[in-house]
């Protein structure tokens, strides 16, 4: 690992990021309960940072760019300061390496610090806190998949094959293409590089490039915090692009024919659908048999008080 040239640690970037980021998470809220007061109503669809009312291209908005670049890193980072503090006091690690460690890790960006667990306990947390990692990252690629905006997205993309080929072939890669471009400008002027070593770097950490395409790589801590924080977007990123192409009808097909199950599943949703049907029909039956009993039970009832009006007015 290239010695780093150190001047705001990361763990205290992180913190500066986890503050500014709740203050914005909360500074929204806060807004909402105010809205929410001057209209002193709480409608069903409101949201703790949206309104129902508000244009729905809207919410989808700002929900999905609060959860990509607040809600994500927050978690990843508040994960960090309590799995790498409890590390680092089990293996007498300064506080900012077992920060370090646990971020690496948890997003896979490799290793930051040259430091390994030594003692028995500190491997088995190692192993007990990467599990639970691994399952915040699964998590956090479920929750970018179902998103709506996602899959709003998904929905407005052609459903033939011919869709599918483009959104994989040109949307896709055009995305991870723009993605790497503007993080790569960052990245270049953050470690004084050129453009283009700033684009070979990110291109080749977004599409996960096991050769590295330059030999530069971060030197700052500033360098290694923006590379990390990018790392926690291409999470999102690669959970929205899981959950658009896992959304088409023929991908969906091509499952259920290569399990097998697609004549079974369509015979058992027909026998579902006709014995709803029956109950439907029984019930509508029994409803038209109740209500020809009370219509009988009706006009006979008027009709003996008709008989017995007629009978007095002949007797009068």
């Amino acid at each position: 690992m290239a010695e780093r040239e150190h001047g705001t640690e990361i763990h205290t970037l992180a913190g500066y990021y986890t503050a500014a980021a709740c203050a914005t998470l909360l500074a929204q809220m806060i807004n909402v309960k105010i809205r929410q007061w001057r209209k002193q109503n709480l409608e069903p669809g409101d949201g703790p940072i949206t309104l129902s009312h508000w244009r729905r291209s809207f919410r989808l908005a700002i929900a999905t760019v609060n959860l990509i670049f607040l809600v994500l890193p927050v978690s990843v980072f508040l994960s960090s300061f309590a799995a790498g503090g409890v590390l680092a006091s089990v293996e007498k690690w300064p506080f900012s390496d077992g920060f370090e460690y646990i971020l690496s890790n948890m997003i896979g960006i490799g290793p930051m610090v040259d430091l390994v667990p030594v003692k028995a306990t500190g491997s088995i947390l190692d192993i007990l806190i990467s599990a639970v990692c691994g399952v915040l990252v699964t998590t956090a690629l479920g929750l970018s998949a179902g998103l709506a905006s996602m899959l709003s997205m998904a929905e407005s993309v052609p459903k033939s094959a011919m869709g599918l080929l483009r959104c994989m072939f040109f949307y896709v890669p055009a995305a991870m293409i723009i993605s790497c471009v503007l993080t790569g400008l960052v990245m270049a002027w953050w470690e004084e590089w050129s453009v283009w070593e700033g684009m070979l770097f990110m291109t080749g950490q977004i599409c996960l490039i096991e050769d590295p395409l330059t030999s530069e790589s971060p030197q700052t801590d500033e360098g290694y915090f923006f590379w990390t924080l990018c790392y926690t977007l291409e999470l999102m990123i690669t959970g929205a692009i899981i959950g658009i192409l896992g959304s088409y009808p023929c991908v969906e097909l091509f499952i259920k024919w290569f399990e097998g199950e697609w004549e079974l599943e369509n015979e058992a949703e027909a026998s579902a659908e006709v014995q709803v049907l029956r109950q439907n029909i029984a019930r509508l039956e029994e409803d038209l048999r109740n209500e020809r009993s009370k219509l009988t039970t009706k006009l006979q009832a008027e009709a003996r008080t008709t008989s017995v009006q007629v009978i007095r007015c002949q007797a009068s």
